[in-house]
Formats: structure tokens, C-alpha cells, sequence
């Protein structure tokens, strides 16, 4: 283009940015077919001045955090869809494709001070799955189970940086059990994570009803520095359930910005009981995330004891080979204790290797591709999967 197109391309974006999207007629499409008939661009420019301002429009959309839905007061409507291919080594797992996700979250403000969260899973829960620790990846269809609620929670505002909250929500318990699994580096979740983490290890979502206190400290003026912590009083028997046994289990997190560009590191406890023999439910983490440029390093170190005395970590390496495109690979290992006589399968050691292809700019609508190597400390088993996952968030 010329060096006069490219003002005139910019005097229309800025023309653009302030439509607002009910118009009946767009301008700059009249201000464009004028150009054309005073012969200042051809209709050749004309197509590439109209196809940027599309790809502008698009972009704008996208970069929209949410789009509130008008009721007695403004509710924010949102979710995701992940469906998903699984192959498997495994000749006791059936290959093919599922519904893994299919979220939908309603919050909004009740009051000023008084906010609400409301999520359901339409593709149903796998409860029955990792209850009995069997693997949590396994694809067959009897496995999938109704629509399941897994938040309800009503949260009060102390002051800016304090909130007290009530109702379903994640145990406040390390790093990669309360992200969302709209924003997982892996398709997966970390065999360390899904056996010892409070919560995941019961196959309740990580998830419990209680109530829970927490906020962020700033430690500086800058910001730069802060401390984030949460305490939980919980009934322990899991997502949509009353108490079992009468005992309260307590967790706790925390975690620090020392005030090192792209640096935190935190830590968690649990202590609790399951069932009405109140079996110990005993958990610590430890956990660190570093960002520099392109990369991020993330890992966690957790150990456990109820039945068992069981310990576990993984580490992750997470590169940005593009805007939309990135690589990542991890490393998870769990004793041989945290596996029973009675689990079919026994993964100890799992290499996954992956790529992401990030289709929007909140990269929550994106193409995912797995591969996980396992590896056992006895009989090897073959159980190596290729995971494909397609993902769109709204």
C-alpha cells in the first residue's frame, strides 16, 4: 500500500473504534465506496482498506472480557467446550472422541459488597472414576456421569483486598488444582495433582462446602511485592454432599510475589478426615512459578498421608514459539505408596509433550495436542496416550 492508503487506513480504524455495533449502515463503508467513485483509491485498495477494518472488528470482539446479560442486575454470563481424542496404548481403553467439558458460569453482584458465582458441567462428572483411584483419563462412555454443579458460592467484601465467602468452591490447596482447566498449559492435569491434591485425589473436582476467608497483602507501595493467602473451614466429604463424619477439615494457602519480576512462590496445608472411621487426610505443597520472556517454569512438590504415607511432584516448561503457538513439556512423579493393590492402572512417571495453538486473544479458544509417555517402577504397562482437545470459551 501506499504511504497514503496507510493514513487513510488509519483514519478509518480510528472511524471504526467508535461505531458501536447496532449501526443500520456502516460509514466507513459509504466514506469508501466515495473514495472509490472520486477515484482517490481503486476498488483493489478498496477490498484490502475493508479487509483490515474486519480483521480490527474481530480483534476488538475478542479482546472483550465479558459481556454482561441484563436481569434485575447485570449477570456475566460465560463458559467453555472442550471435546476431545483420545488414543491409547491401553487395549482396555476404548480410542475415540467425547465431550470431556461443557461449563457454563452465571456471576454477578447481588449488592455492592455481596457477589455470587454459579458453575455447572453439562458433560458431567467422572466422580466414579477417580473415587476408587482408577485413572482419571479413562474414555469409556459408561464412565460419564449427570450434569454436575461445581460452584455455588456467595462471597462478602470486607474491604478492597479482603473477602469472606460461602458454599462449593476449590479448596484453597496449591497451584495447579485452582486453575481452571480452561487454562491449563496441558490437556491433562498432573497425575501428582489428581492423587494428592485434597479433593482430586476423592474425585470431587477439587472441590469441598465450607467457608473460606482470604485476600492479598501488598508489601510495598509499588505493588510489586504482596502476599496472597486463603483459609478454608470445610465439611470434607466432597462436591454436593453433606458432612460425613462430623469433623471439619481446614486448609490454608499461601503464596508470595517477593517482588522479583515473574517470580512467586507458595505453599499449602490440609488437614482432615475421610469417612465416619475419620481415616487422616493430611496434605502440604509446596509450589514456584517463574516467568521470563517467552518461558514460564512452573512446578509443585506435595506429600500426603492417610492410608499411606505418599509423596509426588512435577515440573512444567512452558515456551512461547509465537503470538498464537506454544510449546510445553512436563514431568510428574509419584511414589509407588500413593497407588493401591487394587488400581489397574499404576502410572509413576509421566513425560508429557505438547503444543498449543491459541485461536483467540485470551487464548481460551485453542487447539491442544498431547503426547504422555508413561513409565511404571515395575512391569512396564502400555498405556502411552495421544491426547487432541479442541477448546472454545465464551
Amino acid at each position: 500500500m501506499t504511504h497514503t492508503l496507510r493514513l487513510l487506513l488509519a483514519v478509518l480504524g480510528l472511524a471504526v473504534l467508535s461505531l458501536t455495533a447496532q449501526a443500520a449502515v456502516d460509514p466507513t463503508d459509504v466514506l469508501i465506496k466515495a473514495l472509490i467513485e472520486k477515484n482517490v483509491i481503486t476498488e483493489d485498495d478498496a477490498a484490502a482498506v475493508r479487509a483490515e477494518i474486519a480483521n480490527t472488528r474481530q480483534e476488538e470482539d475478542a479482546a472483550r472480557k465479558s459481556y454482561p446479560v441484563t436481569g434485575k442486575r447485570p449477570l456475566k454470563v460465560s463458559g467453555y467446550l472442550q471435546t476431545r481424542y483420545t488414543s491409547s496404548d491401553d487395549d482396555t481403553l476404548n480410542s475415540g472422541f467425547e465431550v470431556k467439558r461443557a461449563r457454563l458460569q452465571l456471576a454477578g453482584d447481588a449488592t455492592p459488597v455481596i457477589d455470587y458465582k454459579l458453575q455447572m458441567d453439562f458433560a458431567g462428572a467422572k466422580k466414579a472414576v477417580t473415587a476408587v483411584n482408577s485413572d482419571p483419563t479413562k474414555s469409556k462412555t459408561d464412565l460419564f456421569g449427570k450434569p454436575t454443579l461445581l460452584d455455588a458460592v456467595i462471597g462478602y467484601k470486607l474491604s478492597q483486598n479482603t473477602r469472606f465467602q460461602a458454599g462449593q468452591f476449590y479448596i484453597p490447596f496449591g497451584l495447579e488444582n485452582i486453575t481452571s482447566d480452561a487454562v491449563l498449559d496441558t490437556i491433562n492435569r498432573s497425575q501428582t495433582t489428581e492423587r494428592l491434591v485434597p479433593g482430586r485425589d476423592t474425585g470431587n473436582q477439587g472441590r469441598d462446602i465450607g467457608i473460606q476467608f482470604g485476600g492479598i497483602r501488598p508489601l510495598d507501595s509499588e505493588g510489586s511485592r504482596a502476599l496472597e493467602y486463603a483459609v478454608a473451614l470445610l465439611n470434607g466429604a466432597g462436591i454436593n454432599t453433606g458432612d460425613d463424619n462430623g469433623r471439619a477439615d481446614v486448609a490454608a494457602h499461601v503464596l508470595l510475589k517477593p517482588g522479583i519480576d515473574g517470580l512467586a512462590v507458595g505453599g499449602s496445608y490440609f488437614n482432615g478426615a475421610t469417612g465416619t472411621t475419620r481415616v487422616p487426610h493430611e496434605r502440604t505443597g509446596l509450589e514456584l512459578v517463574y516467568r521470563y520472556g517467552g518461558w514460564a517454569v512452573k512446578g509443585e512438590y506435595l506429600t500426603g498421608k492417610d492410608d499411606v504415607s505418599k509423596h509426588g511432584y512435577y515440573g512444567t516448561l512452558v515456551r512461547n514459539l509465537s503470538k498464537f503457538t506454544q510449546a510445553v513439556v512436563r514431568y510428574d512423579h509419584v511414589s509407588s505408596s500413593a497407588f493401591k493393590t487394587t488400581d489397574t492402572v499404576k502410572p509413576s512417571k509421566v513425560t508429557t509433550v505438547g503444543l498449543n495453538w491459541f485461536l483467540s486473544k485470551d487464548t481460551q479458544t485453542r487447539i491442544a495436542v498431547n503426547y504422555e509417555l508413561r513409565r511404571e517402577d515395575g512391569a512396564q504397562v502400555a498405556n502411552d496416550q495421544l491426547l487432541a482437545q479442541f477448546q472454545a470459551s465464551f
